[in-house]
């Protein structure tokens, strides 16, 4: 499995360091281990950095564009200050992105979104989407080498994390700028 919490804790406090103090989280069934880890990521960042985060800053939604396009809409009715969004998947994002647009704001100039996966897509978003890579090779590498253990042992370790890393695009910007 990819380092969720990890992936989104990285996510979160680049925003943070961009000058963002109004972050939200949307997209994802909250019943799904992936989400918790995320969102666990996320509040670890904020809570660190001192900031705090309304209950509507966080907002589950279906994993598909029209998710994230509603999940959007919802924190942004309740928060119209909010700067950044921190999206559960690259697909949420794309969905952020609609919303954005439909309400007359500028992916990566009015407001910065991240997204998770690092999908080829999201490199060709208009900005380009800032996201967290999950190699799916490395998670295939560790999926034959835990196969090969249980040829050889008949056991294997209950879980690995496979690591991330921020691919940073254009979709975030500065506070201010």
């Amino acid at each position: 499995m990819p380092d969720n919490r990890l992936g989104m804790y990285l996510s979160t406090r680049y925003l943070i360091g961009l000058g963002h103090r109004r972050i939200a989280f949307i997209g994802g069934v909250e019943s799904i281990s992936d989400y918790q880890e995320r969102k666990q990521g996320f509040m670890r960042a904020m809570e660190e950095a001192g900031l705090s985060v309304e209950t509507g800053d966080i907002e589950p939604s279906s994993t598909k564009r029209q998710g994230g396009k509603i999940a959007l809409n919802r924190v942004l009715d309740r928060a119209p200050d909010i700067t950044a969004i921190v999206c559960f998947t690259d697909v949420v994002a794309y969905g952020a992105y609609t919303a954005l647009r439909e309400r007359g704001l500028t992916p990566g100039k009015d407001i910065a979104v991240v997204g998770f996966d690092d999908l080829e897509d999201s490199r060709l978003m208009s900005p380009a989407l800032t996201t967290v890579r999950v190699s799916a090779e490395d998670i295939a590498l560790m999926a034959c080498e835990r196969l090969q253990q249980w040829r050889e042992n008949q056991k294997v370790p209950e879980s690995a994390l496979v690591g991330v890393e921020l691919v940073i695009r254009s979709s975030c910007c500065s506070v201010g700028k």
